[in-house]
């Protein structure tokens, strides 16, 4: 089942609905949209490019922002794997944010989290990034972040390997910033 999202000036997105799931088919801007209770998945392509995303969840796999506003209470790659690059001034605000499979890339824009878990990758060039807790690698992954410039804040607690089978830590690598 797919619906058509009227945007202004002309402009559309396809949404893939299922039971309160939306899939962004195609990347477009759009001014507001609200997924009350459900979740939103930026495909591979979606661009993001202003107006504001609000959902429960939402899942992104290869998805760009440039500008706009993404609220969620949970903001994370799908297991199947996905990224995100967030750059200019793109806005994501969550309760938690789970980088599992993929990376996520920001150079540019703000992203303030709850709990930021990262389990792949995060690679932070610009921008700013404010976080109350991190975990890198807590589940026995190789994780990395690489911080080479912008603004990093963990406001109570950096973890670094915080469990799992492995005994493979996190690396946090500084080079800027």
């Amino acid at each position: 089942l797919t619906a058509r999202l009227e945007l202004p000036a002309g402009r559309t997105a396809d949404l893939g609905i299922g039971t309160r799931h939306y899939d962004l088919l195609e990347g477009a801007p759009y001014m507001s949209y609200v997924v009350g209770g459900g979740t939103m998945t930026l495909l591979s392509g979606s661009t993001l490019t202003g107006g504001n995303l609000s959902a429960s969840i939402v899942y992104f796999m290869g998805a760009t922002q440039s500008a706009g506003l993404v609220t969620a209470a949970h903001f994370r790659s799908p297991w199947n794997g996905g990224g995100y690059t967030l750059t200019g001034t793109g806005i994501v605000q969550a309760d938690s944010t789970w980088i599992g499979v993929g990376s996520m890339n920001q150079t540019g824009g703000s992203h303030t989290t709850g709990t930021l878990s990262v389990e792949s990758q995060y690679n932070l060039s610009a921008g700013t990034l404010q976080a109350d807790y991190v975990y890198i690698a807590d589940s026995g992954t190789a994780a990395a972040f690489n911080f080479t410039g912008g603004a990093f804040t963990v406001n109570h607690r950096l973890m670094l390997g915080l469990g799992g089978s492995s005994s493979t830590v996190g690396t946090l690598t500084q080079t800027g910033g």
